[in-house]
């Protein structure tokens, strides 16, 4: 996951290869990130479409890879379809809608939702682990480290004695050195945060529900 500037992303209708619609698109939707940044073209045809739907604007044929190219980014495995391609550099601005909560939830079960969403904005823009990076976690690393942080959660201090912080356990995807159990609580706050950025990530990429 990267940390990313806050640079946007110059107009491109004029280009003689893209479309109007696609460029108003571009502008509007898209930011320039960093070299580094690595975003799946899938993502982008998601967003697009979704853009075109808002607009009621008749979709043209836009090879999407394609187009992105043009505009300047370097696409990879631009043979393929594009929903094994990624583009290098770019990144999309985020939508973000009022999240309204359904009735039926206790007053109990908001302050849960509510602490849930608090580690998960602190990860954004505290630790700089962005959306647009979680993309890259294609193995199930992401429910993985949530199922291990709950599994803690919910283990006695026996059990959470085996586990410090350092020592993972068996099906923790990354490195040692960032397993940081804390309290049951904290532990409980921290696996779902990181199953809700799992869920963001499916909806981010397309993937099969």
């Amino acid at each position: 996951m990267h940390d990313i500037g806050t640079h946007h992303r110059p107009p491109v209708r004029g280009h003689r290869n893209l479309t109007p619609d696609f460029a108003d698109f571009l502008a509007a939707r898209t930011e320039r990130g960093a070299n580094t940044d690595i975003l799946l073209v899938k993502a982008v045809v998601q967003s697009w479409r979704h853009w075109c739907r808002e607009r009621a604007v008749a979709r043209p044929d836009v090879r999407v890879g394609s187009a992105l190219s043009a505009a300047g980014y370097r696409v990879t495995n631009l043979k393929t379809a594009d929903s094994e391609a990624v583009v290098r550099g770019l990144r999309l601005r985020p939508e973000a809608p009022l999240l309204a909560l359904p009735k039926g939830l206790e007053p109990d079960d908001v302050a849960a939702l509510g602490l849930i969403a608090g580690e998960l904005a602190r990860v954004r823009t505290v630790e700089g682990y962005i959306g647009v990076g979680d993309t890259l976690y294609q193995n199930g690393e992401l429910e993985r480290a949530a199922g291990e942080y709950l599994h803690l959660a919910g283990c006695g201090p026996e059990q959470r004695a085996e586990f410090p912080a350092g020592s993972p356990g068996l099906f923790w995807p990354w490195l040692p050195q960032y397993w940081k159990p804390t309290t049951p609580r904290g532990d409980n706050v921290k696996g779902a945060s990181l199953a809700v950025a799992a869920l963001a990530r499916r909806l981010r990429v397309g993937g099969a529900a």
